[in-house]
């Protein structure tokens, strides 16, 4: 909620935009950030992970686009941090890809 009231209006419920969540980085906290927009992002993501970079990616959840952040990217399998519930989940590989929605932002900092 705090980014989206940062970038939009007040009232305002609807889509964050990855460009926009790379502004919010880099204006209230000076990290740099990339958004790539990639249809197979497992390499892009594993780098990312590789290096200590934090990664969100967005799905498809059915009836909605959902950000979350990956923690791990493995051949059989995708960890990510859901802020819906705020758990850990552990998805096939094969379904984060179907649901995977074509935008990852990679955060350029790694945590000091």
């Amino acid at each position: 909620d705090d980014i989206r009231d940062y970038l939009y209006p007040a009232g305002y419920t609807g889509y964050t935009f990855p460009a926009d969540a790379a502004r919010y980085l880099w204006e209230t906290r000076g990290i740099p950030s990339e958004v790539v927009v990639i249809d197979a992002p497992q390499d892009v993501i594993m780098d990312a992970l590789g290096q200590g970079w934090p990664v969100l990616a967005r799905s498809w959840e059915g009836t909605y686009y959902h950000w979350c952040a990956l923690t791990s990217v493995t051949d059989s399998q995708v960890v990510r941090h859901n802020p819906l519930g705020g758990f850990r989940e552990t998805l096939a590989r094969a379904e984060w890809l179907r649901r995977y929605a074509g935008y990852v932002v990679v955060v350029r900092q790694a945590r000091g």
